[in-house]
């Protein structure tokens, strides 16, 4: 995550050694960390943007961060490939945050909760597993 360019919620762009002072600050102030990928065909190329919210209600502060990459979309040729990206994306971030942040850590996966409206719950229950192993 060190090489990613981190933005705020605006789009200010921080340093990774400024986030993690402010990740810090956050935790010292209670907040949770959620962390979640989402991700978006353009032509022959998928944006995909991790965000990385810390939050907890009754506390009235919370920041968000995010950061954009984009991929080739044959690399993630189909839609279970895509969410599976996705997952690992939010996982991988989620246990480099655990090395510098001990509270508590949350990932979003972006699947559908609908079996009939949702074209992403078929894959719920292998990305919840995946999710947890960790």
């Amino acid at each position: 995550m060190s090489e990613k360019k981190i933005r705020r919620f605006h789009g200010e762009e921080i340093s990774y050694i400024e986030f993690i002072k402010l990740a810090k600050d956050l935790e010292n102030d209670g907040l949770n960390l959620y962390i979640g990928t989402d991700s978006q065909e353009f032509c022959d190329t998928v944006t995909v943007v991790t965000c990385i919210a810390f939050y907890k209600p009754g506390i009235p502060k919370s920041s968000i961060f995010y950061f954009k990459d984009r991929i080739d979309r044959k690399s993630v040729p189909n839609l279970k490939s895509r969410m599976t990206m996705e997952a690992f994306q939010s996982v991988q971030i989620a246990m480099e945050m655990g090395e510098v942040y001990s509270g508590e850590i949350e990932v979003h996966l972006d699947i559908g909760y609908s079996e009939k409206r949702s074209k992403t719950f078929m894959f719920r229950k292998e990305l919840e597993q995946l999710v947890e192993s960790q």
